[in-house]
């Protein structure tokens, strides 16, 4: 077993051992280690969900510790942020329903933690790229999939996210360019600066 199957099997430890959190440093160490621990995460993912669909099961029913590491992968896969979206992209394709839905719901979380424009571009530069890989193994590239659908409901919510980002910086913009209020907070940073020159 390597350090990676390791650290995804302590995802399903919620106990404190000699004053350790087991399952917090696996996150932290997976994040860490970045784009080479997606495989394994998306790899256990899926079983899990295949487990799940085998047995008829909702999230709940699924035993503790396996259940700790589900949620465990969708909380490195998030914090992982953009170097996850290749993998997740593919997840898409996947032919296990419930794989397709978690990808979906994880790309959407990495998403909605893009906080500057500039993050949101890479989202969608790295959508683009998914794409192509998805239409390089379509024959005849017309046959429109569920992870083409997916991808475009993304790439909507991407831009829904750099129209909110844009409007935010233009409010905050907007504000700082007004003339400071008598007594306001901008007066008072204002005259701040202007004692210590």
């Amino acid at each position: 077993m390597d350090e990676i199957e390791i650290l995804i099997t302590q995802l399903g430890c919620r106990w404190i051992i000699g004053g350790k959190k087991p399952r917090e440093d696996a996150i932290t160490k997976l994040v860490e280690i970045g784009e080479p621990a997606v495989p394994a995460l998306i790899k256990k993912l899926k079983e899990l969900n295949l487990l799940q669909q085998k047995r008829f099961m909702t999230l709940d029913d699924i035993e503790g510790s396996n259940r700790n590491i589900h949620s465990g992968i969708w909380s490195v896969l998030v914090n992982m942020g953009l170097a996850a979206v290749p993998s997740l992209i593919e997840a898409l394709n996947d032919g296990l329903g419930k794989m397709r839905m978690d990808a979906f719901r994880i790309l959407k979380k990495v998403l909605d933690n893009c906080v500057t424009i500039e993050e949101v571009n890479g989202f969608e530069r790295k959508l683009r790229e998914g794409m192509v890989h998805l239409n390089k193994g379509k024959v005849g590239g017309i046959k429109v999939t569920t992870a083409d659908i997916d991808v475009a409901r993304l790439g909507l919510a991407a831009a829904d996210r750099k129209n909110s980002l844009a409007s935010k910086r233009d409010i905050l913009l907007d504000d700082i360019s007004k003339p400071p209020k008598k007594g306001g907070v901008y007066q008072s940073i204002r005259t701040e600066r202007m004692r210590n020159g």
